[in-house]
């Protein structure tokens, strides 16, 4: 019975040896190195879209009025309203380690609006002194030169 026990006992400790010798290949010894965070820049490009309108309601000016051969009349003006829309696109450059933004951005969209003004001293025939339009298509170009906190 000692025969058999001693047995057991050599078998089990040569297999614990074994498995301990081939520990450095399964386990490193060094620790990876430490992973650095990025560094915040505002280099990248962009796109987007905008929507909304203008309006204005009717106005007329009472505190100033005149008389002709047709009655008393205030000066007046009436504007319309529109729809704004449109698209931009840009892109910026930071240069490492440099605190500046460089970049440059287009825009283009639609605005539409109209008015008239009114003045009473001119004859029935002809009230209406001026007609304004704004718009319809519009671009532009622009440039970018920021500095970037923190």
């Amino acid at each position: 019975m000692k025969k058999i026990l001693m047995a057991t006992v050599a078998t089990v400790m040569s297999i614990g040896v074994a498995g301990a010798a081939d520990l450095s290949a399964r386990m490193p010894m060094k620790a990876p190195p430490p992973v650095m965070a990025p560094v915040f820049s505002w280099t990248g490009c962009y796109i987007g879209g905008y929507v909304g309108g203008a309006w204005s309601g009717d106005t007329t000016v009472s505190t100033y009025s005149t008389s002709n051969a047709f009655g008393s009349y205030g000066y007046g003006y009436s504007n319309d309203s529109s729809f704004i829309g449109g698209g931009t696109l840009g892109c910026n450059w930071q240069p490492v380690g440099s605190p500046f933004v460089l970049g440059l951005e287009g825009e283009v969209g639609y605005l539409s609006l109209s008015g008239s003004a009114f003045d009473p001293t001119r004859t029935a025939a002809l009230p209406i002194v001026s007609n304004t339009k704004i718009g319809d298509w519009y671009g532009m170009i622009t440039g970018r030169l920021g500095y970037s906190f923190g």
